[in-house]
């Protein structure tokens, strides 16, 4: 329809779309296993990075080399319940819990800035207090 308009990068000689092959993956991405820690929660292009979310981290990736420009782990022993899916500002909210916890399962908020890596601020489940949500908990990056 408008293949003319169309980078050539993109046509092969006969104006044919050329196939696309991966520039780089993941650890993750290489390392495939059956178990949900090797599932991704969700993934985020901020800037010239790929932000990925994982049960025990986030990750930014360089978009053109793919090598790890920063890691947040979850603290502890929580993993990552879900992280905000919008950050505008470039800071997002991530929940995390402590997986073994026998305590009420309150989550942990923490705000992280997703250009560097670095924590803004948490509140812990004391500071939240009992307070409940109807919002869904796993929702996407």
């Amino acid at each position: 329809m408008y293949e003319d308009r169309a980078p050539e990068t993109a046509w092969g000689r006969n104006r044919r779309l050329r196939a696309l092959r991966p520039v780089w993956k993941s650890d993750k991405d290489r390392s495939r296993g059956d178990t949900y820690e090797d599932e991704p929660l969700g993934g985020r292009l901020i800037g010239e990075l790929v932000v990925r979310a994982d049960f025990d981290r986030l990750r930014a990736y360089d978009i053109g080399t793919g090598t790890v420009r920063w890691t947040w782990p979850v603290p502890g022993r929580d993993v990552l319940v879900t992280v905000s899916p919008d950050a505008d500002d470039g800071i997002a909210l991530v929940l995390h819990h402590d997986e073994a916890s026998s305590s009420s399962g309150l989550p942990t908020v923490t705000a992280v800035d997703l250009a560097t890596g670095k924590q803004v601020w948490s509140r812990d489940r004391r500071a939240m207090g009992s307070a409940t949500s109807t919002h869904p908990l796993r929702t996407p990056l």
